[in-house]
């Protein structure tokens, strides 16, 4: 990568050299990915969040940048709907009627056509994303699906997924607890 600055400001390229881990880009990427993916991150820095670009705390120690890092990549992986399988199942009845409405109780998502999505924890089906109940809405909008084994690997997809980005936010709430909260 040589001298390519990739995105980065110098003080992230000093702060990269300062630590040791110099053109490590990805990993510098992984580590601020992981800061902004803390529920807590938000909470913290809600009111400069309206007029300032996010701040990170860039940490000098360098196995907190390699956890964070780590905890990035987990994240991005997650995003990238290429999460840990989370024992999702398949039940209920076999309709190649629509899937309809999505109802989740006792830890399954029942759709209208009587298939059964097992093994979906609430914390999954109330996650959010700016306000926005991320498992619900893409529930609805593929209401009108019929079940392929390409839409049934879909929906547990995005269910593994939302259960590894709430595991990663609470593994990067533990990293951001370790600096103080900002005044602004």
């Amino acid at each position: 990568m040589g001298d390519r600055r990739v995105g980065f400001s110098r003080s992230v390229l000093d702060w990269l050299d300062q630590i040791g881990r110099q053109y490590r880009f990805d990993d510098a990427y992984a580590y601020i990915l992981a800061i902004l993916t803390a529920s807590d991150y938000t909470a913290r820095n809600w009111r400069a969040l309206d007029s300032e670009e996010p701040r990170v705390p860039l940490t000098l120690d360098v196995e907190l940048f390699d956890l964070g890092a780590s905890i990035g990549q987990r994240a991005r992986r997650a995003w990238d709907l290429e999460a840990p399988f989370s024992g999702t199942s398949w039940g209920g009845n076999t309709s190649a009627e629509p899937f309809g409405r999505a109802i989740w109780r006792d830890d399954q998502l029942t759709f209208a056509n009587g298939r059964v999505l097992a093994r979906v924890p609430e914390e999954a089906w109330n996650w959010k994303v700016s306000g926005f109940r991320v498992l619900e809405n893409w529930a609805r909008a593929r209401a009108g699906w019929r079940m392929t084994t390409a839409h049934a690997k879909s929906a547990q997809a995005v269910v593994d997924s939302i259960v590894e980005l709430i595991a990663v936010s609470e593994a990067a709430n533990a990293i951001l607890r370790r600096f103080p909260p900002t005044t602004t």
